[in-house]
């Protein structure tokens, strides 16, 4: 159960799990609809692949700022 999403999931013969919720009362629309499922998939599959330290060494470099090129190493050469 979630603290502050209103959320139920039905599921049928089919693989397929569907989440459902309540649309807002005052007709705006739902900041958190994902619009490219396809891609929002990708990435989590990337993320659910990858070394959970390399993700938060990736995390603290963009925390750091600056230009570095993610994909050559961040020690000096000696």
């Amino acid at each position: 159960m979630h603290p502050a999403a209103l959320l139920l999931a039905t599921s049928g013969i089919e693989s397929a799990v569907r989440l459902w919720s309540p649309l807002p009362e005052d007709g705006n629309t739902e900041p958190r609809v994902v619009s490219d499922a396809g891609s929002a998939a990708a990435a989590n599959q990337q993320r659910m692949r990858s070394d959970p330290f390399e993700a938060m060494l990736l995390n603290i470099s963009f925390a750091g700022g600056g230009d570095r090129d993610l994909h050559s190493p961040a020690c000096r050469a000696s």
